[in-house]
């Protein structure tokens, strides 16, 4: 049976669901949460990032940034290994986007414009749909 992935990214983690069309309509296939961080690394690395001198915060945002992509390589390709071995064909995925920019430069992120915290908090959310979808779209999704 074939299923289409949805993800909706939080802070260092997302919700995945698997959903498949049958006879009756839609049914959940599977779902459940993926964590996208290295616990040895904070989770919001924005945040953490704040309070550092320019090169640490850019260090510690890379690392992270590194590590989610890992992460997310990992908890997608075992989510798919899983439901091929129940017998489902992933076929799509979809993730909720945003239409707020991430600024480019870092200092720009930590800086924010009307408000340091909303623009931290924006950062951390809208960075992770990146990271979801380049570990998908090597695997012809």
């Amino acid at each position: 049976m074939r299923v289409a992935l949805g993800f909706r990214p939080h802070t260092g983690w997302t919700t995945a669901v698997a959903v498949a069309v049958d006879a009756r309509g839609p049914v959940v296939a599977d779902r459940g949460r993926l964590d996208l961080s290295d616990p040895a690394l904070p989770a919001q690395a924005y945040h953490a990032a704040s309070g550092l001198a320019s090169e640490a915060a850019a260090a510690l945002v890379r690392r992270a940034w590194e590590a989610a992509q890992e992460a997310a390589t990992a908890a997608v390709g075992g989510l798919r290994a899983e439901l091929r071995d129940a017998g489902y064909e992933v076929v799509a995925a979809g993730i909720p986007a945003g239409t707020a920019p991430i600024p480019a430069a870092l200092d720009k992120i930590l800086a924010g414009s009307r408000s340091p915290r909303l623009a931290v908090v924006a950062a951390e959310h809208l960075a992770t749909l990146p990271k979801v979808r380049q570990r998908h779209e090597p695997g012809g999704l």
